[in-house]
């Protein structure tokens, strides 16, 4: 997280709320950045920023900054494939907090990747892709995401899978 300085501060109080408005704890920094190591994976979280100063020997804080909403990174699932009759059946890992999965295909491991799943993505852990063409080899990938406000947060890709055709 990274935020612009305040003239004179000399440090900043980092407040983190669950996605209720819990507070969960509070980190004290001189930087205007800090990496959290102990957010949990797919998480949303609220946080405010306070900055302090110091005036003849005690602390004087700004007003808090308004609520702002960010997400941690999901979980990267694990990608199984097996051939069937004109088409491919996928499964994958199930990811703590995930809203959903998006899959995609490509007919080269370089390829362009298209989704395979709709625009929402999909909340079950398996689909199997029909329509292919025998003996023809297809790539596919997939990625977890969580939902923050209109926006979704997404893991890494899994590991590309190689399918050939029936």
């Amino acid at each position: 997280m990274k935020w612009k300085a305040v003239t004179g501060a000399k440090g900043y109080k980092i407040y983190v709320y669950n996605s209720k408005g819990k507070l969960q704890y509070t980190e004290t920094t001189s930087k205007t950045a800090y990496n959290f190591k102990e957010l949990k994976k797919s998480t949303v979280y609220k946080f405010k920023i306070k900055a302090y100063t110091n005036v003849e020997k005690k602390t004087v804080w700004s007003s808090a900054t308004s609520y702002f909403t960010a997400a941690t990174m999901p979980g990267m699932p694990t990608l199984k494939a097996a051939a069937v009759k004109s088409g491919a059946k996928l499964s994958w890992t199930k990811q703590k907090g995930a809203d959903g999965y998006m899959v995609y295909m490509a007919t080269s491991k370089n390829g362009k990747y298209k989704s395979i799943s709709n625009e929402e993505g999909i909340s079950n852990l398996s689909m199997t892709k029909k329509g292919l063409k025998k003996s023809k080899k297809y790539y596919f990938k997939v990625r977890t995401y969580i939902t923050v406000g209109k926006n979704k947060v997404y893991s890494k890709y899994s590991k590309i899978i190689c399918i050939k055709a029936k």
